[in-house]
């Protein structure tokens, strides 16, 4: 048995011609959702035949949906949890610096409570 090889996607093989085939997406569907008309928000550029099931990376193959479209589209997908762990890396970077600071006596965590208890 012959195993197949996976077929490379433009974005994989040149991403730099994939970064243009996506803003000429974005510029002809005017930077709008096609699926729920949302402007000025985050967009993506969407297989609207999954590249995974043969659709092509074509013009004709794409539209510009906004991010909640697209992870509603494919809610299996790493989109929503991608976003979640990039919130909690960022909780937990700040965490270990809070711990640090702490350690060290920089002060910073008699600030940030001082500034709670003014703002509160």
């Amino acid at each position: 048995m012959v195993a197949r090889r996976k077929r490379k996607s433009l974005r994989e093989r040149n991403p730099d011609k994939w970064n243009e085939i996506r803003k000429k997406v974005y510029r002809r569907d005017s930077w709008t959702c096609r699926r729920c008309g949302a402007t000025g928000v985050e967009v993506h550029a969407h297989h609207i035949v999954p590249f995974s099931k043969g659709g092509s990376d074509k013009l004709d193959n794409l539209e510009t949906v906004c991010k909640d479209c697209h992870i509603s589209i494919h809610p299996d997908s790493t989109m929503e949890r991608e976003s979640t762990d990039n919130w909690l890396w960022l909780i937990l970077i700040l965490i270990g610096l809070l711990l640090a600071c702490s350690m060290v006596g920089c002060g910073i965590l008699t600030s940030i409570a001082g500034w709670f208890g003014s703002h509160l």
